[in-house]
């Protein structure tokens, strides 16, 4: 069986460089070479513009994303509810993906990542209207070797990570950040870098990629007082 990647470039000649997921359609960004926009570096390959081509194709699992690189960032960051902050911005530039767990609040949110790197995001139990629907409730990431499962409520996960080959559960929801290991996977909440609750922190998350190893560590963002 072709790959993801095998398969874009033996039907359109180009070189695979990461996907978006909006429900059962597989978003390919396909780098193409120009004398604008902004620069990209995927895959060892520094590259200029990303131009945006939908295929469909039938998974058990929504595929995100696949490269191979030895080593690739992930950023997460959950519960953003309409507040997106510079210093969420600051700590994800230099990502090769972004994760958002959900509660995202508003669509532009997720176009700001989106410049910073290709997003994988969920839809929260706050995330209403139109703009909404168009988010999974779940959905999966592979970069390099590794398998990451996302979800916003982790009490609504319905099957059992490590028989599905699901080596991250990265979820949010409780805004509070952890980082656990249980029966071989690594369960991650990084979470929330939105208004203050509480005395919660405020915070993001990062997983660390190279080859079949997978790191994660949280980042407490420099917001004392904020609100």
């Amino acid at each position: 069986m072709l790959s993801i990647s095998d398969m874009i470039r033996r039907e359109h000649g180009v070189e695979f460089a990461g996907l978006d997921h909006k429900k059962k359609r597989l978003r390919f960004y396909v780098i193409t070479q120009s004398s604008c926009g902004r620069e990209w570096v995927c895959n060892r390959y520094a590259l200029t513009s990303a131009e945006q081509m939908t295929v469909n194709v039938s998974l058990s699992i929504p595929y995100m994303a696949k490269i191979n690189s030895t080593r690739l960032r992930v950023g997460l960051i959950s519960d953003t509810h309409g507040l997106l902050r510079p210093e969420a911005k600051d700590n994800l530039r230099g990502c090769d993906f972004i994760v958002h767990g959900g509660d995202i609040g508003n669509p532009r949110i997720l176009h700001e990542l989106s410049v910073i790197a290709p997003v994988t995001a969920v839809r929260g139990n706050n995330d209403k209207g139109h703009w909404a629907e168009n988010l999974n409730e779940d959905a999966v990431l592979t970069v390099g070797e590794i398998v990451v499962y996302v979800i916003h409520d982790i009490a609504a996960l319905q099957m059992d990570p490590y028989a599905a080959g699901i080596h991250v559960v990265v979820s949010g929801h409780s805004h509070i950040p952890s980082i656990k290991e249980l029966e071989g996977v690594l369960y991650v909440n990084p979470g929330s870098s939105g208004p203050r609750r509480f005395k919660l922190p405020i915070a993001i998350g990062e997983l660390i990629v190279s080859g079949h190893s997978v790191s994660a560590s949280i980042v407490e963002l420099g917001a004392a007082g904020a609100t």
